[in-house]
């Protein structure tokens, strides 16, 4: 308080009951948090926020009391005011599409063929968890965690929802295999029984937001390395130990190395927190209803504790190197980031049968 901080959050560690404390036994005079509190509601009569009838408004709740999260504070606010506008989920859905990176199709398995009907193990955390689509400070994760009887605000369709959607015919079968977080190894084993029983695997790894240790991925949320966390490297370990064709999407806040596992999947895709519509632009770029046309801003890294590089324009007889001397076989893979499908007649999967050839074709800038 003495350096000028007079606002503490999210929580109050220091400026709640150790603060009273400290002040009603004389070591911190009241005049200085009389200070503090007058720039506070300063700034707040500046901005507005203290206009209107404050009896009005109501009671927010004390420790261990509901709150209610429908409140409409503002009284100037129109109260049919839709920040959930169709309008504003095209723009979620357009900013999803256009974001996703297709770090490679080596197979040619994608697009996949919309009338499929053939046997698709959709699995790992991230494909039913519509929270791992966010980010940390979107209001599900940030705020609604912890009041969990109030669900998640608003429609957030999972990837796997949105499978089911864009694949009608097809005969999905689901395993979470493992948490993102955590040591349960249990899942597993049935998620490799069940991708060794089907024609092809859709894995979904990566982070769940969340805030301070809450989550893989986040404000306070720091990695160690570059691994995917939890026991996600031993469930796509287990899934691609099957044989059977795998495309692994990775739907993450950070870049992980992937570099054990790019030269055996069929395809891999890269979707960094897509939002609100993540799950129907993952949907339509398995499809190819939605071409994948982002592109990686970094090189991936190929090994857990390498950092990305910037990689400045190359000299002439210098393409393909990294910066700080890095070799490309220990760094990073520094093409074919931002690939797209292109569908034709004969581009669907799955092949006539299961030994035939892939033949998908796929362009890579």
């Amino acid at each position: 308080m003495l350096a000028g901080i007079d606002v503490e959050l999210p929580e109050t560690h220091a400026y709640g009951e150790h603060l009273v404390g400290h002040v009603r036994a004389g070591r911190v005079d009241e005049a200085l948090v009389d200070g503090s509190v007058r720039r506070v509601l300063r700034q707040k009569i500046e901005l507005g926020l203290l206009d209107g009838d404050p009896a009005a408004l109501p009671h927010a709740g004390t420790a261990g009391e509901p709150v209610n999260l429908d409140l409409n504070l503002d009284p100037n606010l129109d109260p049919n005011l839709d920040v959930d506008s169709p309008r504003n989920r095209r723009l979620a859905a357009t900013v999803a599409e256009r974001s996703i990176v297709l770090l490679g199709n080596p197979a040619g398995v994608l697009p996949l063929d919309p009338a499929t009907t053939s046997r698709v193990a959709v699995i790992g955390p991230c494909a039913d968890d519509p929270r791992t689509l966010l980010g940390c400070y979107a209001f599900p994760n940030h705020v609604l965690d912890r009041y969990p009887e109030h669900g998640m605000g608003l429609p957030i369709p999972s990837v796997r929802e949105r499978l089911a959607q864009e694949f009608p015919h097809a005969d999905l079968r689901h395993a979470v295999g493992a948490d993102v977080m955590g040591d349960d190894r249990s899942g597993i084993g049935r998620a490799a029984e069940l991708a060794g029983g089907c024609d092809l695997a859709l894995l979904f790894v990566g982070d769940r937001a969340g805030l301070f240790g809450g989550g893989t991925s986040g404000e306070g949320c720091d990695a160690a390395d570059l691994r995917l966390p939890g026991l996600q490297p031993d469930l796509v370990e287990a899934v691609l130990a099957t044989g059977t064709p795998t495309v692994l999407v990775v739907v993450s806040g950070r870049p992980y190395a992937l570099g054990p596992y790019k030269d055996r999947v069929a395809a891999a895709i890269q979707a960094f927190l897509p939002g609100v519509e993540g799950g129907a632009a993952l949907a339509g770029v398995l499809s190819g209803r939605v071409n994948p046309s982002g592109r990686a801003a970094r090189p991936d890294p190929r090994l857990a504790g390498h950092q990305p590089l910037h990689l400045p324009p190359a000299a002439p007889g210098q393409e393909g190197r990294g910066h700080h001397g890095a070799r490309p076989d220990a760094g990073v893979r520094v093409r074919g980031t931002g690939c797209r499908t292109r569908p034709s007649s004969t581009s669907r999967w799955p092949p006539t049968s299961r030994s035939a050839p892939w033949t998908a074709r796929s362009r890579c800038r």
